[in-house]
């Protein structure tokens, strides 16, 4: 079986507070860097992650160019940045290249992150309006390369509107209460990764 590489966390619309729920219950020594993209104005882009650095036990940083992505490191990326991946002795090395569409550039890295880690990569969408069709086209890419795709619950999610799109139009996303992605989380590797589906919901609306 192999094991995660990289947990990669999307959110808009009413993301902050689902975000804080999610990091804050994670070990200071997790053992996966998570990266997230906030696609909002760089306001609360940035003071989401102040506020994070302040109040999880994970550290939490801007994504730089040529950054090696390190354990137990939450990693806020520029939704207007191109982001690709390498893989290098050390672990998961970034590149960052600028890109004047932001929607473009989301999926543009989700499709680079998905090529380079595969079956190893675990995407979370959290909260956010409508998914365009250029995030639906990065998550069937997601879906080929055989990435394991969670969406948090209606019940829980501030914004469904995202997640409700994904579900209906990616039959591989799972929807999944912020509890049952802690427990995915805590076990990351395919072996255990299906204890994560015992909290999911199977109902698509």
């Amino acid at each position: 079986m192999l094991a995660m590489k990289l947990v990669l966390i999307i959110t808009d619309i009413g993301g902050p507070p689902a975000l804080h729920d999610l990091l804050s219950q994670l070990p200071k020594d997790y053992q996966l860097p998570i990266v997230v993209i906030q696609s909002s104005d760089a306001g609360i882009f940035e003071a989401s992650a102040a506020v994070l650095n302040r109040t999880v036990q994970l550290e939490v940083a801007m994504l730089g160019d040529d950054a090696v992505l390190q354990a137990g490191h939450v990693y806020f990326a520029r939704p207007e940045k191109l982001y690709r991946l390498d893989q290098v002795d050390s672990g998961l090395a970034v590149k960052m290249e600028d890109e004047s569409l932001t929607e473009a550039a989301l999926c543009g890295t989700i499709e680079n992150f998905a090529q380079c880690c595969g079956k190893q990569l675990a995407v979370i969408f959290l909260s956010g309006k409508t998914a365009g069709e250029e995030l639906l086209t990065g998550c069937r890419r997601l879906e080929n390369q055989g990435c394991r795709i969670l969406v948090l619950d209606r019940e829980e999610a501030p914004v469904f509107d995202m997640g409700k799109q994904i579900l209906s139009r990616i039959p591989s996303a799972e929807e999944i209460s912020i509890a049952g992605i802690v427990h995915f989380l805590a076990a990351p590797d395919d072996s255990l990764s299906r204890l994560g589906t015992q909290q999911t919901h199977s109902t698509r609306q």
